[in-house]
């Protein structure tokens, strides 16, 4: 269901293909990381090579989850069966407290409902102050496409094309700030339809 990795010098990337995104606003992460202290992140993308070749910089440990590689989304459930999947899906982070979670786009493919249960069963991993990262739509018309989201440097993000649905369920920053009860927007970004977003836990 997800795996844990510790990032280690030594990686080696394999060749990057795609649209390069630069000033990303996960540099202001990076430039608050203290490379000599342990910190841990949750990424929804799963293990992508140049990621885990960047954090190899860093004493940190990577929980990858699947609810974006093999796409959650628990519609045709009752909201505590779907809390359950997410459960399961998040149970290999077991006593682990999340400081940073890439959350990309998986938001935008959860109903009001759904989302508002993934943040409450997400909630238990974090803490106060612990930072999450993600890409909101520009209105509730927006038409986001399906990427797959690598960070190749501390301000430059890779995606490229992926097999995966369209989101059917765009949602605004603050309709994502509404879900997550427990969090307070720290900064947005537009980029073509989209809203790069920071959320940080109060």
């Amino acid at each position: 269901m997800g795996e844990t990795q510790t990032a280690q010098a030594g990686v080696v990337p394999l060749p990057l293909q795609g649209t390069r995104e630069t000033g990303s606003l996960l540099s202001r992460w990076f430039q608050q990381m203290d490379p000599d202290r342990c910190f841990t992140i949750l990424d929804l993308a799963g293990a992508q090579s140049a990621t885990m070749q960047l954090l190899s910089g860093y004493r940190c440990k990577v929980y990858c989850a699947d609810l974006l590689d093999v796409l959650c989304v628990p519609e045709r459930m009752t909201l505590p069966e779907a809390a359950k999947v997410f459960d399961e899906r998040l149970a290999f982070i077991g006593s682990g407290v999340i400081d940073y979670c890439l959350l990309w786009d998986y938001p935008n493919y959860l109903p009001p409902a759904l989302l508002t249960v993934f943040a409450r069963r997400l909630q238990g991993y974090l803490h106060v102050e612990s930072r999450m990262h993600l890409f909101a739509a520009m209105h509730g018309r927006s038409q986001l496409v399906p990427w797959r989201y690598a960070i190749e440097s501390a301000d430059t993000l890779v995606r490229k094309a992926v097999r995966r649905p369209v989101p059917d369920f765009p949602h605004t920053q603050m309709e994502v700030v509404d879900a997550m009860e427990y969090v307070r927007l720290d900064r947005g970004a537009l980029r073509d339809g989209r809203v790069e977003v920071l959320l940080e836990c109060v």
